[in-house]
């Protein structure tokens, strides 16, 4: 199976781009609720809530699409999943994003931060993406709150080390499927990961 694309030429991500990992996700919501009926998989009431699936799709020739899901419940019924780090590395904190000394590591508790679907996605990828094009659809829908399209906090810092350190161009999808480059909200604090946040769940407040 072919690697992520490397190289200079970083192609530019499209709405169409963002409405294929979209899509990805739904099917991926679809598929586990024909497998199972355990709500830490496909949450409550079957509408999802309590649980993120995120789609990355590395541009360009070769490239690959991951998807991910925040429980490991979810790669016992769909093996399609990324599952992200070795579970010792996740324990240790340790992540496959090598791109400076010292590396990214995941802060405690590290398999929860680890277990998050963004954060399995990069580990899969890892360095060995550097210098790659990534979009990214986050499809959140938390127990309480409106669902959104944006990493936590946690998952922000560790795509923005991938963006900076990694030289990763990273765009993150918005409600209306339009790619937001990241590096406009690196590198990540409270502030960055608020602006975020409302940037990708309310974008007609920035047209």
């Amino acid at each position: 199976m072919a690697g992520p694309t490397r190289g200079d030429r970083k192609p530019s991500p499209k709405k169409s781009d963002c409405e294929k990992a979209e899509k990805q996700n739904q099917d991926t919501r679809n598929d586990l609720k024909e497998k199972t009926e355990d709500k830490q998989v496909v949450g409550y009431d079957d509408d999802g809530a309590g649980t993120t699936v995120s789609t990355a799709i590395v541009l360009g020739e070769g490239g690959e699409t991951y998807t991910a899901h925040n429980n490991n419940k979810a790669l016992d019924k769909l093996s399609s999943l990324t599952q992200g780090g070795d579970m010792d590395d996740r324990r240790a904190g340790k992540s496959s994003l090598e791109c400076s000394d010292p590396p990214y590591t995941h802060p405690s508790p590290c398999c929860q931060k680890s277990g998050h679907a963004e954060a399995r996605i990069m580990d899969q990828i890892g360095s060995a993406a550097k210098g790659a094009s990534i979009v990214l659809n986050i499809d959140w829908q938390p127990k309480t709150d409106p669902p959104s399209k944006a990493p936590c906090p946690t998952c922000h810092a560790m795509l923005c080390y991938a963006q900076e350190e990694c030289d990763m161009k990273i765009s993150i999808c918005d409600v209306d499927n339009t790619p937001v480059p990241l590096s406009d909200f690196c590198p990540s604090d409270s502030n960055s990961s608020r602006d975020l946040k409302n940037r990708l769940d309310n974008p007609h407040l920035f047209s």
